[in-house]
């Protein structure tokens, strides 16, 4: 995905979908979540330099708009700059 591909309504739709399971979820089986704040490219390329490669383009950019997001679906997590570096 380009800068301009559409991750902020990707991201805006989950946040929809996410909304909608938590009102239909009264015992909260599943976690509400958001999504973090957007990494930087300094954080990026901080995280490239420890792991030793530039990471996949459509994950930087998925970074450059939300810095991971746990629980995003029951228990998997979309691990931003933070988890990646441990």
């Amino acid at each position: 995905m380009s800068e301009h591909s559409g991750w902020p309504a990707l991201i805006g739709a989950m946040i929809l979908v996410k909304n909608s399971i938590e009102e239909l979820d009264p015992e909260h089986l599943q976690e509400y979540t958001l999504p973090k704040k957007k990494a930087t490219e300094e954080e990026i390329q901080a995280a490239e330099r420890q792991l030793g490669g530039r990471l996949p383009e459509e994950y930087r950019d998925f970074l450059l708009h939300a810095n991971g997001w746990r629980a995003f679906y029951w228990t998997v997590d979309l691990f931003g700059t933070p988890e990646l570096l441990g």
